[in-house]
């Protein structure tokens, strides 16, 4: 009887003991399957970092290769004080006045027009289209167009609209709302919500600054006060608006300020102060 006991106890140990080992192989077959099935879902997710880098990176050099063949426009600007001369792409010329900008594309070659676009004061001396292929010279404007073949001429966009003395060739505006104006050579053209036409005695007037000189022939202290605030910065107060119909005529070999000041302050018989920083006071 107690052979007995002992078999089936030994039995039932064995039983006990295979079941464990079971249970560590199933618990190893479990991890080993956790980290199989694991693996895979993370090398794709390296694999999808790793292209969509790649993919940034032909994206950047194809990016800077388009920009390469289609260069960006250039643009010059000047500060209060300053000018610049520039020189386009077909040869042409432009002094550009202080607080003005201009844009033109660094090639015409390939370009139906040749064009620019202005803001300020600038001072054109263009190369005839004759010899540029009869590429017409467009220059543009916030008012309109200025349609140009082989031409000197001044233009001015200016707070005060857009204002063209033609010194030399053919010029055509194009205005909002209005037909197509020719102007002829020393005639000046005014357009602020209406056409304005004129040849003015003096042109030194209005292009003397390429010169770096002031010319003034019976012009309202108005119109020197404009020059001050566009050209200089400064804003300008007045105490006495009677003072705006006194006139000035002379020449100033010398633009600065100061000097200006001096002789406005010295013609009209009144005194200008700098009463705070960028602005000016003129009394009596």
């Amino acid at each position: 009887m107690e052979e007995e006991k002992r078999f089936l106890h030994k039995q039932h140990f064995n039983v006990h003991q295979t079941s464990a080992e079971q249970k560590a192989r199933m618990w190893q077959e479990i991890e080993a399957q956790m980290h199989i099935k694991g693996t895979p879902a993370f090398y794709p997710t390296l694999r999808i970092v790793k292209w969509a880098l790649s993919a940034a990176a032909i994206s950047a050099i194809l990016f800077f290769t388009i920009l390469s063949f289609f260069p960006s426009d250039i643009y010059h600007q000047t500060a209060f004080a300053e000018m610049q001369n520039i020189g386009l792409p077909d040869g042409s010329e432009v002094v550009l006045n202080a607080n003005s900008s201009l844009k033109y594309s660094p090639s015409w070659k390939n370009k139906e027009v040749r064009e620019v676009w202005l803001e300020g004061e600038g001072h054109f001396s263009v190369i005839s289209a004759k010899k540029r292929s009869d590429k017409p010279f467009v220059v543009h404007t916030s008012q309109g167009d200025i349609k140009v073949t082989g031409t000197v001429f001044n233009a001015n966009t200016r707070d005060r609209g857009l204002r063209v003395l033609l010194t030399e060739g053919v010029v055509e505006l194009l205005l909002e709302n209005q037909k197509a104006v020719q102007v002829q050579e020393g005639e000046l053209v005014s357009y602020r919500k209406e056409l304005k036409r004129g040849f003015p005695k003096n042109t030194a007037v209005f292009t003397s600054w390429t010169q770096k000189q002031l010319v003034f022939d019976d012009t309202p202290l108005s119109h020197s006060i404009n020059f001050i605030e566009e050209h200089y910065g400064y804003e300008v107060q007045l105490n006495d608006e009677e003072l705006l119909n006194r006139k000035l005529t002379g020449t100033l070999p010398n633009p600065n300020l100061d000097v200006l000041l001096k002789a406005i302050a010295n013609a009209f018989d009144i005194k200008v102060k700098r009463t705070k920083e960028n602005t000016l006071t003129i009394e009596k």
